[in-house]
């Protein structure tokens, strides 16, 4: 297990979210960030995506999935100006 992150991981936080963070934040399975995703080609058949991008603050560690996702056709992307905690 992965000990939980601390907001500054999170950028500049406010008080609430800093709050929610030490309230909610717990450990995680260290392989979740290890562990490589087998894809299989099957993304193609679901017909309908969408990408939220929470962007507070920018730039993110997923703004390069962002920039790669805006303009891929089958995608709907959406930004949401908010931390990773919507």
């Amino acid at each position: 297990m992965t000990a939980p992150l601390p907001a500054e991981v999170f950028g500049n936080v406010s008080a609430k979210v800093r709050d929610f963070i030490a309230r909610k934040g717990m450990p995680q399975p260290t392989a979740c960030f290890s562990q490589p995703v087998k894809l299989t080609g099957g993304i193609e058949r679901i017909r309908h995506k969408t990408y939220i991008y929470c962007n507070d603050p920018e730039p993110t560690v997923f703004t390069p999935l962002y920039e790669k996702l805006k303009s891929r056709p089958g995608w709907i992307v959406r930004t949401v100006r908010c931390t990773h905690f919507p």
